[in-house]
């Protein structure tokens, strides 16, 4: 997976993850070290606003690493994380 990601400047991986909800510190560490791993090659991060906008631009929120990091446990907010990671130099209001 690394190697495809470093090969592809342009890509752009929509994911989706409950991981806070798994009681297992390997399992938190694990998601930690996966967002300072894209962070680290100045990815940017993007919460879908709603599911009904159907991944339009308009309703993307930028996140830090951190903010990821620290989002309560979905249990807690009754859903998942819907997440885009794109690189640093696209803009995601123009390009998806």
């Amino acid at each position: 997976m690394k190697e495809t990601i470093l090969r592809s400047p342009n890509i752009v991986i929509m994911c989706e993850w409950s991981g806070y909800s798994i009681n297992s510190k390997d399992a938190k560490k694990k998601i930690q070290d996966l967002i300072n791993w894209f962070a680290s090659l100045k990815f940017r991060f993007y919460r879908l606003g709603s599911r009904s906008e159907k991944c339009a631009p308009q309703g993307f929120n930028e996140m830090t690493p951190e903010y990821l990091i620290s989002m309560p446990d979905a249990r807690e907010r009754g859903s998942l994380f819907d997440i885009l990671i794109i690189p640093g130099h696209i803009d995601p209001k123009k390009t998806l």
